[in-house]
């Protein structure tokens, strides 16, 4: 069971320490600053503006949005309030998917389970979970709202989609008919971009 935990925190640690990426940062001020770095698993940057600089710690007070190089994929990054949060858990760092009058947000998690029990041939049998939040708001809104799961065909759901696509009647029809699929809420939300117009 020892052993267990001591492995669990190696690569714990290991993750903290994986290589950097290419990074850039814009600021609330309209500045910006190009470097290496990652995101901190509380939602702080890490940034080095060379590789062999010193690193530079940032966050929501002084951050607007966020650009990270993985490889081949770029992926971008933006400061939210979640609505009726509280506290410092209320400002999260989010990963943007959609973009239009409504914008989708949504942060994936991933980890391992260290079993008490149970072996493979190559070592300790694992298993890998992995789940994704969505966050929904309005387009320059600092506010968004998360939509869990991104489950379409619950109540909550359509409590929430008739505050933000109230002024589109045929997509609340398609949502109350179960037209979409029930966790694709990046259709819904790219429907109401391109097929309604915001008065």
């Amino acid at each position: 069971m020892k052993k267990m935990f001591l492995i669990g925190v190696f690569f714990l640690f290991f993750s903290n320490i994986e290589a950097q990426n290419s990074i850039s940062i814009s600021f609330r001020d309209g500045s910006s600053i190009n470097g290496y770095g990652r995101i901190k698993t509380n939602d702080r940057i890490l940034i080095r503006r060379s590789k062999n600089a010193d690193k530079e710690i940032y966050d929501y007070k002084t951050v607007r949005r966020l650009r990270v190089n993985y490889g081949d994929t770029t992926k971008d990054y933006e400061y939210k309030v979640l609505k009726d949060g509280r506290g410092p858990g209320s400002v999260k760092l989010l990963h943007i998917i959609q973009e239009g009058n409504v914008d989708l947000y949504q942060v994936q998690h991933s980890g391992m389970i260290y079993p008490s029990t149970g072996f493979s041939n190559t070592g300790f049998a694992t298993t890998t979970t992995s789940s994704t939040t969505y966050y929904m708001s309005e387009s320059e809104s600092d506010l968004v709202v998360n939509l869990r799961i991104g489950n379409t065909y619950s109540r909550r759901f359509r409590k929430i989609a008739k505050e933000y696509f109230g002024d589109c009647e045929e997509l609340l029809k398609k949502i109350k008919l179960k037209h979409f699929e029930r966790y694709d809420v990046e259709s819904v939300v790219k429907y109401y971009n391109e097929f309604c117009d915001k008065q």
